[in-house]
């Protein structure tokens, strides 16, 4: 089952539920109780040992499956090292 990302309209409080695919029911806020919440858009992360073809300039990943920042020194999203060099993701 995957995990939903919720927004209260009542209290501005964000929190995940765990949900069937097809529910589409709404949970009610954690903080408040409210039933005000609506689901929020948000992205998935790949965990795995995915490679870049043709090369990722020695990073061990592709970039986009766990990377924050394409390995440029902005940091690795997947496992919060100052960069993607030798992550594995």
């Amino acid at each position: 089952m995957p995990i939903y990302e919720y927004a209260c309209a009542k209290c501005g409080h964000g929190f995940e539920a765990l949900q069937r695919m097809g529910d589409r029911s709404r949970p009610p806020c954690e903080k408040c109780g409210s039933r005000r919440t609506r689901r929020k858009f948000s992205t998935f992360a790949l965990h795995g040992s995915a490679r870049a073809s043709g090369g990722d300039g020695g990073g061990g990943h592709a970039h986009g499956s766990g990377c924050g920042g394409g390995g440029h020194g902005s940091g690795c999203g997947g496992c919060g090292r100052p960069s993607c060099a030798g992550c594995r993701h």
